[in-house]
């Protein structure tokens, strides 16, 4: 600007006093600032006071700044600047690069002071809003009344349903807005002291003297304008240090309001829920009453009709019988939509009260641990919410499927006279000219009213589909919630003891717990209950024990038929896979009679009613369930082991370790399916001291036998790994033998020190997982062998064929020559090579399935391992180059021309920390 900036043609110049009194006018206006900005503005609001009505009386912040220059000065003096042509290039470069700065600054000032205008008036509406909220919670809602569908059509009564239903989502929505806002003010509360707090240190950067700059570089014009931007930034600071108190100052004031707010809202819920609920009653019973009478008067139609029209008055029936059924399945989709909700509602209510629990404790107590376990149990089955919103599905097809061949056929009814037409020629041959005369009125007639029956159906097909519609939507939320819920609870409840650690009393009260197990007139009782029960379904189980007979009898003559299936296999002439498939189906018989009476020890122990044994039998049928589990499995595979089964005979067992495993497997059944079935009993028993003694005292003898068999079994220098590993000694496997092996015992153990630590859940959910982990991969090698089996068949088959080519080919007259003779061999296949690619592909097809399925049966436990991420090891720190950007509330400014105080780029150090889910993520990715 030329007036900034002396003429040269004058004698004297008056740049070096006006540059004094600038700066002496900077630093008196920056002090003064100082002194106002250490009073006025703090860093806390100032609370609200309650009056006597109960409303919240507002203090806000008050302040007599005002900005030090305009937004219309600075464009003018920016405009200025820009037209200036007395000045140097870069001098007006960069002045006008620091007025835009100023320019931009006061764009965002009057953004904050419009902000802390709106939360000004906020905060003075609040004390009515409050008043009116307590009024209206004062106020009790008029009771509802079942609608009078008397005077009203159908139409009306499905419109007003859907308008209900439209209003009910809108007040459900308007509540998930206000609970939304209720977090969102919370966590912004928190985040409002850490700003105030920025703020305040941006203040005191921006408080810090200028250092002194080489004038010889920068002309007045730019030592005036950085000055500005500075008292502006400085300016901008305050105001948003006093924004940020407006605002939290109002959530002070609205932090009674919001609840009550939400409470109003809640209300209102539930009433356009029950108006919902009564209007659609209201509908289907109108609507199967219509339908009923519709048939009745159909039935009575069908009944008078002449004979010649009896097919048409029949079909008509037929339809009216489909409109009563399609009421009635409109009535059911309507019921299960209110229970869906019924089951949403109570889910999310249960979260949301989990979550804040959680939120105000900082964490999982041990009660709150209690209540996640049990809630656990008590969610819906994820599976069967699966089936049923996929037959949903299929339901909404067909519903489609339907209205499309109704609709069809209603279509075929237009025009109507075309078709009653039809239908008398239909009549001609039988029926005489006159007689079809006086049929045809009858004739139109039934059209007619088949005619509004199609319309009706329509109609009918529409709701339901709508219904199911929702329905289908309300179950996949309903999917949804229970996901999180169940993920929510896996991530927190592993963690957490579930009973008191085992101690030195526990060991006292030993005797005293196992005296307080039922004794004889107890088990008496139970015992005329199980065969009161038994005499209700005597047909069944005496089928069933006759079955259980017949098995014992012909277990010997199973027996003598797989080992001669193993003799016919162990043979070198075999090349049939069925041979191995029915030695496993022999297999599989023997191994499950066991279970099988395990399975209907629990079918008699369930069929006691729960008035006359309300604890004692339920709980043995589910540990009798539990426990044939627990036991077919390892009958199976002892059964695999067998001298003559599929494991010698078969699949080509080393004698070591037939013998190994058949020693090791004997004791597995007497030790560990009894402990498994104590284990659910004490576990699952309303008694205290059985769930923190006695099945705590069960897993962990059980943890012992595992760690005895895996011991045996896995060891590297006589296990079953022993002839893999001394065959493949350049293998990962045989590197860390030590540590796989390591690992594999350590499991069991690591469960029994969680049960002894009182981490019974954790142990129990843990060994439960490993246990189908376990049985899982052992039925994903016995598929892996019966398709190695079968490869080995197709290559002997292969190899005697090519045998006998070669015979033929060296025997033939036409090929005595040694050439033809070896062009015959290098036709054929070479049988090495396709057997490796053969194995390797069976083997990747069978490691990815197991760790498919392993991924399943871990998928609930897999959250919890994000605990391992809290787990600190060691800090670490990491350095960032960041790059400061001008903004509104005193931050740095970026311009090519920074006094030092600003920097362009910034090294902003993190500290973080290594933590024990990095560490195992790192091994896991190293083996």
């Amino acid at each position: 600007m030329s007036g900034f900036t002396s003429s040269p043609r004058r004698g004297v110049s008056l740049r070096a006093p006006v540059l004094v009194v600038a700066l002496l006018m900077t630093f008196l206006v920056g002090d003064f600032t100082f002194a106002q900005d250490e009073s006025a503005p703090s860093s806390q609001p100032t609370p609200a006071a309650e009056t006597v009505d109960g409303t919240a009386e507002i203090t806000t912040p008050t302040t007599g700044l005002s900005a030090p220059i305009s937004l219309e000065l600075a464009r003018s003096k920016l405009q200025g600047i820009e037209a200036n042509t007395t000045l140097d290039a870069a001098q007006k470069a960069r002045a006008a690069d620091t007025y835009r700065q100023i320019v931009t600054e006061l764009e965002a000032i009057k953004g904050v002071e419009a902000k802390r205008a709106e939360y000004a008036e906020l905060i003075s509406k609040t004390p009515d809003e409050l008043k009116a909220a307590n009024e209206r919670l004062e106020q009790t809602d008029s009771p509802l009344t079942p609608p009078q569908t008397d005077e009203m059509s159908q139409d009306a009564l499905d419109n007003n349903v859907s308008r209900l239903k439209l209003a009910q989502d809108e007040a459900q929505k308007q509540l998930e807005a206000l609970k939304q806002e209720s977090a969102r003010r919370a966590a912004r509360r928190l985040e409002i002291t850490d700003a105030i707090s920025a703020v305040n240190e941006a203040r005191l950067t921006l408080q810090t003297p200028m250092p002194t700059t080489d004038t010889t570089d920068t002309g007045v014009e730019v030592r005036e304008a950085r000055a500005l931007l500075h008292d502006v930034q400085l300016y901008s600071n305050q105001l948003q240090s006093l924004k940020l108190q407006e605002e939290q100052a109002y959530y002070e004031a609205t932090a009674s309001l919001l609840p009550k707010q939400i409470e109003l809202m809640q209300r209102r819920v539930d009433r356009a829920n029950e108006e919902v609920r009564i209007w659609t009653a209201a509908a289907d019973a109108k609507r199967q009453a219509i339908a009923q009478q519709d048939k009745e008067a159909k039935e009575s139609k069908a009944a008078a009709v002449p004979d010649e029209l009896k097919k048409l008055a029949d079909h008509n029936l037929r339809l009216a019988q489909r409109l009563e059924d399609l009421a009635e399945d409109i009535a059911k989709a309507s019921s299960n939509i209110e229970s869906t909700q019924q089951q949403l509602r109570t889910w999310k209510d249960q979260f949301e009260r989990v979550q804040g629990l959680i939120d105000v404790q900082s964490g999982v107590s041990e009660s709150v641990g209690g209540l996640l376990r049990e809630q656990r149990t008590q969610l819906p089955n994820l599976l069967q919410l699966h089936a049923t919103n996929a037959s949903r599905q299929r339901k909404l097809y067909e519903i489609r499927s339907e209205r499309f061949s109704t609709t069809e056929e209603l279509l075929s009814m237009v025009p109507l006279d075309r078709r009653v037409e039809k239908e008398i020629q239909a009549l001609a041959p039988s029926v005489s000219s006159s007689r079809l005369e006086e049929l045809r009125g009858e004739v139109r007639t039934l059209l007619e009213e088949r005619e509004k029956t199609l319309n009706d159906l329509r109609l009918n097909y529409d709701t339901l589909l709508a219904n199911t519609s929702d329905l289908n939507i309300k179950e996949e939320e309903l999917i949804r919630l229970v996901q999180r819920y169940t993920t929510f609870i896996d991530q927190r409840v592993l963690w957490i003891p579930s009973i008191p650690p085992l101690g030195w009393s526990d060991v006292k009260d030993l005797p005293a717990v196992i005296h307080s197990v039922p004794m004889g007139a107890e088990w008496s009782r139970l015992f005329h209950n199980v065969i009161d029960a038994f005499k209700h379904s005597l047909l069944v189980h005496l089928t069933l024990a006759l079955l259980f007979v017949l098995m014992l009898v012909y277990r010997q003559t199973i027996i003598r038929r797989l080992q001669a299936l193993g003799e016919l296999a162990s043979s070198r002439t075999c090349r049939n896979i069925n041979t191995t498939i029915k030695a496993a189906l022999w297999t599989f018989m023997l191994s499950a009679l066991g279970p099988a009476v395990l399975l209907w020890i629990s079918f008699i122990f369930a069929a006691v009613p729960s008035v006359v044994d309300p604890e004692l039998a339920p709980t043995i049928a589910l540990a009798a369930r539990r426990s044939a589990l627990v036991y077919w499995p390892i009958s199976f595979w002892l059964h695999v082991v067998r001298r003559g089964g599929l494991a010698e005979d078969h699949f080509g067992w080393h004698e070591h370790i037939l013998r190994l495993t058949r020693r090791q497997f004997s004791f597995c059944i007497p030790t560990l399916v009894p402990a498994a079935a104590l284990f659910y009993f004490f576990q699952h028993s309303s008694n205290p001291h059985w769930q923190e003694l006695l099945a705590r005292l069960t897993l962990m003898f059980a943890s012992v036998v595992v760690t005895q068999l895996l011991r045996r079994l896995m060891a590297p220098s006589q296990g079953i790994p022993h002839e893999f590993l001394a065959q493949n000694r350049d293998g990962w496997l045989y590197r860390l033998r030590y540590f796989w092996y390591g690992a594999l015992v350590a499991t069991p153990l690591t469960i029994l020190l969680l049960s002894g630590a009182g981490y019974l859940y954790t142990a129990q959910r843990l060994s439960e997982c490993l246990y189908t982990s376990t049985v899982y991969v052992s039925g994903i090698y016995l598929v892996w062998s019966l398709a190695m089996r079968w490869s080995l068949l197709n290559r002997r088959a292969i190899a005697i064929a090519q045998a006998r080519e070669r015979l033929a080919a060296s025997s033939s007259d036409k090929a005595k020559s040694e050439g033809a003779i070896s062009a015959a061999i290098a036709e054929q296949v070479d049988l090495v090579r396709v057997n490796e690619q053969t194995n390797r592909l069976l083997t990747s097809f069978a490691f990815m399935a197991a760790m498919f399925g392993i991924y399943l049966v871990w998928i609930n436990v897999l959250p919890a391992l994000e605990r391992l991420n809290q787990v600190r090891l060691w800090p670490v720190s990491v350095t960032t180059a960041v790059v400061s950007e001008p903004t509104a509330s005193g931050d740095a400014v970026t311009s090519d021309d920074s006094v030092s105080r600003i920097a362009m780029t910034t090294d902003l150090r993190e500290d973080g920390w290594i933590t024990l889910g990095n560490l195992a993520s790192a091994v896991i990715i190293l083996i």
